[in-house]
């Protein structure tokens, strides 16, 4: 992949544009204080006669069913510190019944890297990371959701990060959520949603893919009813059906060998 992109000439670039890219299909979504006759008038003259004769196809994005994960390391020399990635896809859309019950047990479980299991287990006990937080990346219109695990620590940490987060989300999936956590999770979400809101470019983006599929801010307001609706048991129900460590891809990027020397120091 690397080569290929060391290869890429200018005129491959300008090639692509004149043969595969237009505006004859397309939506443009605009949120601010402006002119909407003006600012089309002026995005219909700057595009005029850019047109293709290839039809347009979206590239969905599919879903990986595996049924066991893997672990790998990859040595980085000179890095002071080391990633570590984990992720796993599951077979859902935005508008799957389970997701917004699945999205609150990921937020109790690493949503905000303070206050959440995995940022009370491995970054306030243990100290082991400077940053570690998990997300769900849904998709409106694939039955694709990735989850994934970030972390940031020592590359002489690596090792007990992935043992600990490992950890909690056995505890999790074995003992559940509390009450107090769902209620704290769901309000600590809800205000975050509301924030997102108001920034422009997060709503533009949004209203974009809505625009697509055709959908319309109604989804947004009975998506929330949802959350506030949610039991511990909805939730406990979700996460054990769809989250399974076993399929976790971790990679763990770091200077190891530093690690090692230092270790033996």
């Amino acid at each position: 992949g690397i080569e290929r992109m060391k290869a890429v000439s200018v005129e491959q670039i300008r090639d692509a544009y004149s043969k595969l890219l237009s505006t004859s299909v397309g939506d443009l979504t605009i949120v601010g204080d402006f002119d909407s006759e003006a600012v089309v008038d002026a995005v219909d003259k700057f595009t005029e006669g850019w047109t293709s004769d290839v039809p347009f196809a979206r590239l969905p994005r599919v879903h990986v069913d595996n049924k066991r994960g893997k672990v790998e390391s990859i040595n980085t020399p000179d890095k002071p510190n080391a990633a570590y990635v984990a992720g796993m896809t599951l077979p859902m859309k935005d508008s799957d019944p389970d997701f917004a019950a699945l999205t609150i047990g990921n937020f109790i479980l690493g949503g905000d890297g303070l206050s959440s299991r995995l940022g009370n287990r491995v970054r306030q006990q243990d100290g082991l990371s400077y940053t570690i937080q998990s997300g769900l990346q849904p998709s409106a219109v694939d039955e694709r959701t990735a989850f994934m695990i970030f972390a940031i620590s020592n590359p002489e940490n690596s090792s007990k990060v992935h043992q600990a987060i490992q950890e909690e989300i056995k505890i999790l999936l074995e003992e559940g959520i509390t009450q107090e956590e769902l209620d704290n999770a769901r309000a600590g979400y809800l205000q975050e949603q509301q924030v997102q809101r108001t920034n422009d470019g997060a709503l533009t983006q949004m209203l974009e893919v809505y625009s697509f599929i055709g959908r319309d801010m109604k989804f947004v307001a009975d998506y929330e009813d949802k959350i506030q609706k949610l039991t511990v048991e909805d939730v406990n129900k979700a996460l054990k059906k769809h989250i399974d460590p076993k399929r976790l891809f971790v990679i763990m990027a770091g200077d190891f060998d530093a690690a090692v020397k230092s270790e033996k120091k």
